[in-house]
Protein backbone atom coordinates (compact mmCIF):
# COMPACT_ATOMS: atom_id res chain seq x y z
CA UNK A 1 0.00 0.00 0.00
CA UNK A 2 2.99 2.30 0.54
CA UNK A 3 3.88 2.57 -3.14
CA UNK A 4 0.40 3.56 -4.29
CA UNK A 5 -0.14 7.33 -4.01
CA UNK A 6 -3.55 7.93 -2.49
CA UNK A 7 -4.90 11.36 -3.39
CA UNK A 8 -8.19 12.72 -2.11
CA UNK A 9 -9.78 15.25 -4.44
CA UNK A 10 -12.87 17.12 -3.26
CA UNK A 11 -14.87 20.30 -3.65
CA UNK A 12 -15.82 21.75 -0.27
CA UNK A 13 -17.77 24.80 0.90
CA UNK A 14 -16.28 27.18 3.48
CA UNK A 15 -18.31 25.40 6.16
CA UNK A 16 -17.17 21.89 5.13
CA UNK A 17 -20.21 20.78 3.10
CA UNK A 18 -19.54 18.44 0.16
CA UNK A 19 -23.09 17.51 -0.80
CA UNK A 20 -26.75 17.33 -0.06
CA UNK A 21 -29.05 14.36 -0.69
CA UNK A 22 -26.37 12.67 -2.82
CA UNK A 23 -25.92 15.69 -5.09
CA UNK A 24 -23.38 18.46 -5.44
CA UNK A 25 -24.76 21.67 -3.98
CA UNK A 26 -23.00 23.91 -6.54
CA UNK A 27 -22.14 23.62 -10.21
CA UNK A 28 -19.00 25.58 -11.09
CA UNK A 29 -17.83 24.75 -14.64
CA UNK A 30 -14.23 25.83 -13.93
CA UNK A 31 -14.07 23.56 -10.87
CA UNK A 32 -15.54 20.63 -12.83
CA UNK A 33 -12.90 21.22 -15.52
CA UNK A 34 -10.15 21.20 -12.85
CA UNK A 35 -11.49 17.85 -11.55
CA UNK A 36 -11.58 16.43 -15.06
CA UNK A 37 -8.04 17.60 -15.95
CA UNK A 38 -6.66 16.21 -12.69
CA UNK A 39 -8.31 12.78 -12.83
CA UNK A 40 -8.32 12.06 -16.58
CA UNK A 41 -6.50 8.84 -17.59
CA UNK A 42 -6.36 7.72 -13.95
CA UNK A 43 -8.12 5.40 -11.54
CA UNK A 44 -10.78 6.97 -9.32
CA UNK A 45 -12.30 5.52 -6.15
CA UNK A 46 -15.78 6.37 -4.91
CA UNK A 47 -18.63 4.99 -2.89
CA UNK A 48 -21.77 3.50 -4.41
CA UNK A 49 -23.91 6.57 -3.66
CA UNK A 50 -21.38 8.87 -5.35
CA UNK A 51 -21.27 6.56 -8.37
CA UNK A 52 -25.07 6.49 -8.57
CA UNK A 53 -25.23 10.29 -8.29
CA UNK A 54 -22.80 10.61 -11.23
CA UNK A 55 -24.90 8.06 -13.09
CA UNK A 56 -22.19 6.68 -15.38
CA UNK A 57 -18.54 5.76 -15.72
CA UNK A 58 -16.63 9.00 -16.26
CA UNK A 59 -14.92 9.07 -19.68
CA UNK A 60 -11.20 8.21 -19.85
CA UNK A 61 -11.04 7.04 -16.24
CA UNK A 62 -11.31 3.68 -14.52
CA UNK A 63 -13.88 3.74 -11.73
CA UNK A 64 -13.47 1.67 -8.60
CA UNK A 65 -16.64 1.61 -6.51
CA UNK A 66 -16.96 0.57 -2.87
CA UNK A 67 -20.28 -1.17 -2.39
CA UNK A 68 -21.67 -3.73 0.04
CA UNK A 69 -24.18 -4.84 -2.59
CA UNK A 70 -23.12 -7.12 -5.43
CA UNK A 71 -22.63 -5.39 -8.74
CA UNK A 72 -21.34 -6.42 -12.12
CA UNK A 73 -17.86 -5.32 -13.21
CA UNK A 74 -17.66 -3.96 -16.74
CA UNK A 75 -15.32 -1.94 -18.94
CA UNK A 76 -13.55 0.65 -16.76
CA UNK A 77 -15.79 -0.18 -13.76
CA UNK A 78 -14.88 -2.44 -10.85
CA UNK A 79 -16.80 -3.04 -7.62
CA UNK A 80 -15.22 -3.89 -4.25
CA UNK A 81 -16.88 -4.67 -0.94
CA UNK A 82 -13.87 -3.71 1.21
CA UNK A 83 -11.24 -0.97 0.98
CA UNK A 84 -8.27 -3.33 1.39
CA UNK A 85 -9.43 -5.22 -1.73
CA UNK A 86 -9.19 -1.98 -3.72
CA UNK A 87 -5.55 -1.54 -2.75
CA UNK A 88 -4.74 -5.19 -3.43
CA UNK A 89 -6.22 -4.77 -6.93
CA UNK A 90 -4.17 -1.61 -7.52
CA UNK A 91 -0.97 -3.28 -6.31
CA UNK A 92 -1.56 -6.43 -8.40
CA UNK A 93 -2.09 -4.26 -11.48
CA UNK A 94 0.89 -1.94 -10.77
CA UNK A 95 -1.30 1.17 -10.60
CA UNK A 96 0.88 3.95 -9.10
CA UNK A 97 -1.87 6.26 -7.85
CA UNK A 98 -5.57 6.54 -7.14
CA UNK A 99 -7.78 9.61 -6.86
CA UNK A 100 -10.35 9.24 -4.09
CA UNK A 101 -13.39 11.30 -5.09
CA UNK A 102 -15.91 10.66 -2.31
CA UNK A 103 -18.35 10.71 -0.81
CA UNK A 104 -18.37 11.36 2.87
CA UNK A 105 -18.08 7.71 4.01
CA UNK A 106 -15.20 7.01 1.61
CA UNK A 107 -13.34 10.15 2.72
CA UNK A 108 -13.74 9.05 6.35
CA UNK A 109 -12.38 5.56 5.50
CA UNK A 110 -9.37 6.82 3.53
CA UNK A 111 -8.19 10.15 4.94
CA UNK A 112 -6.02 8.54 7.62
CA UNK A 113 -3.80 6.95 4.97
CA UNK A 114 -4.12 9.48 2.14
CA UNK A 115 -0.80 10.89 0.93
CA UNK A 116 -2.17 14.06 -0.64
CA UNK A 117 -5.29 16.22 -0.69
CA UNK A 118 -6.43 18.39 -3.58
CA UNK A 119 -9.24 20.46 -2.13
CA UNK A 120 -11.23 23.08 -3.99
CA UNK A 121 -12.66 25.41 -1.38
CA UNK A 122 -15.78 27.00 -2.84
CA UNK A 123 -16.25 30.62 -1.86
CA UNK A 124 -19.55 30.38 -0.06
CA UNK A 125 -21.43 28.80 2.79
CA UNK A 126 -23.91 26.11 1.82
CA UNK A 127 -26.29 23.82 3.63
CA UNK A 128 -26.08 20.09 3.12
CA UNK A 129 -26.03 16.69 4.77
CA UNK A 130 -22.55 15.48 3.74
CA UNK A 131 -19.37 16.96 5.16
CA UNK A 132 -15.64 16.60 4.65
CA UNK A 133 -13.57 15.50 7.69
CA UNK A 134 -12.04 18.97 8.18
CA UNK A 135 -10.60 17.97 11.59
CA UNK A 136 -8.06 15.80 9.73
CA UNK A 137 -6.48 18.75 7.87
CA UNK A 138 -4.06 19.18 10.78
CA UNK A 139 -2.32 15.99 9.58
CA UNK A 140 -1.43 17.72 6.30
CA UNK A 141 0.68 20.68 5.22
CA UNK A 142 -0.47 23.14 2.58
CA UNK A 143 2.06 23.16 -0.27
CA UNK A 144 0.26 25.28 -2.88
CA UNK A 145 -2.78 27.45 -3.33
CA UNK A 146 -4.32 28.63 -6.61
CA UNK A 147 -6.95 31.36 -6.51
CA UNK A 148 -9.87 31.09 -8.94
CA UNK A 149 -12.93 33.31 -9.28
CA UNK A 150 -15.35 31.08 -7.35
CA UNK A 151 -12.99 28.74 -5.50
CA UNK A 152 -9.42 28.19 -4.31
CA UNK A 153 -7.47 25.00 -5.11
CA UNK A 154 -5.36 23.98 -2.11
CA UNK A 155 -2.88 21.12 -2.36
CA UNK A 156 -1.73 19.38 0.79
CA UNK A 157 0.70 16.57 1.61
CA UNK A 158 0.78 14.48 4.74
CA UNK A 159 3.10 16.14 7.29
CA UNK A 160 5.20 13.04 7.99
CA UNK A 161 5.78 12.73 4.24
CA UNK A 162 7.49 16.12 4.17
CA UNK A 163 9.90 15.26 6.98
CA UNK A 164 10.71 11.91 5.31
CA UNK A 165 11.49 13.66 2.01
CA UNK A 166 13.87 16.14 3.68
CA UNK A 167 16.16 13.40 5.01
Amino acid sequence: MESIRKIIIASISKNGIIGNQNKMVWKIPEEIEHFKRTTIDNYILMGRKTFESIGKVLPNRTSLVLSKTKAENSKNLYYFDEIFKVFSFLKENSIPKIYIIGGEAVFLQTIDFADELILSFVKGIYSGDKVFPMNKLDDFELISSEEKTQFVINKFVRKQQISRNKK
